[in-house]
Parts: structure tokens; C-alpha cells; sequence
């Protein structure tokens, strides 16, 4: 099963999401937050194995917290199409997410999580039926206002379903 290395919202953002979620279920479409069973966050990297903790730990002792700007919705092309709220793609965080898999030489990223590649997005549904993408966009869009996330919290999980292996606060090891 493969790990991911995320950085989660804070209280103010998943509030934020909600509305979001809540709008997509009233068309049918399971959110990848109750599919899941793990809070809306910012995924930097997949990997089919878990990276050494105590690396990533290292890394993040000298990253601070990180405002994320959430201004849009968006997609990735299907099928099935993946709607996402897209983070705004700061340098900090597209410094930190390059240095990360710089970090992991032994470990594969998957091709997405590239740097380079890797955009910076809060998933709402990845399993949205093309010909219903369209109603999904307009609920919500109608639903979504922008908003600023702290991040200050990175988790490594394995999924699915979401198996948090640990956590860690960033700046505190």
C-alpha cells in the first residue's frame, strides 16, 4: 500500500472545506475525506514505501509554519476526474516539497509528486464521473469561498484506508 507524506489543514480550513464536501454529497459523490476516513490536507509525496522518519523529521525541524492560500477549484482530467481545491504554489512550499523528495534518494516518487510535476491541491473527490463533472463544478463552486490554511502539522500515512504511521509538528521535529 502506498505512503503519503501530508501536510494537514488546521481547524479553520477543514471548516472552510466543509461546505465544499457537504455540496458534492448531495449529488452523490463520496468525498475522498469520508472515503478515506483522513482530514483535508496537502499531500507532497507518494511513495510505495514509508521514508525513514527519522530524515523527514530532520527536514522538517527547519521548516516553519506555512500559510496556504486555497483560491480555487479545480480538476484533473479522467476518466474518473479528481476535483481539487488548488493551493497556491508559493515558493516556500514548492521549495520544501522538492527539498523533501531530494531527501528520499532510495525511495521512487510517484510520478505526480515530482518536482516539477506536483501541484499543490486539497482533494475533494477523486472518483467524479466525467459526465456529472460538470454539475459537481457548479455545486461546488457555489459552495466554495477562498480561504487561508495553516499548516503546521505533517503526517505520514499509508492508504487506503488512512493509516496514520506518525506525525509531527513542523519546526518541532
Amino acid at each position: 500500500m502506498p505512503v503519503a507524506l501530508t501536510l494537514r489543514l488546521d481547524d479553520a480550513g477543514i471548516a472552510r472545506v466543509q461546505p465544499v464536501l457537504d455540496a458534492l454529497e448531495t449529488l452523490g459523490i463520496v468525498s475522498s475525506v469520508r472515503r478515506l476516513g483522513y482530514p483535508p490536507h496537502v499531500t507532497l509525496a507518494v511513495w510505495d514505501d514509508e521514508p525513514e522518519p527519522e530524515r523527514v523529521r530532520g527536514l522538517l525541524a527547519d521548516w516553519g509554519e506555512l500559510e496556504a492560500g486555497c483560491p480555487a477549484l479545480g480538476m484533473f482530467a479522467g476518466p474518473p476526474v479528481t476535483m481539487f481545491i488548488a493551493v497556491t504554489p508559493t515558493s516556500a512550499l514548492l521549495q520544501r516539497q522538492a527539498a523533501l523528495v531530494r531527501a528520499m534518494p532510495g525511495h521512487v516518487v510517484h510520478p505526480h509528486y515530482r518536482p516539477g510535476a506536483w501541484m499543490p491541491h486539497v482533494t475533494m473527490a477523486d472518483d467524479v464521473d466525467p459526465v456529472a463533472a460538470g454539475a459537481a463544478c457548479s455545486i461546488a463552486l457555489s459552495s466554495l469561498r477562498p480561504f487561508v490554511s495553516k499548516l503546521a502539522r505533517v503526517d505520514c500515512v499509508r492508504f487506503p484506508p488512512a493509516q496514520v504511521l506518525w506525525s509531527a509538528g513542523v519546526g518541532r521535529g
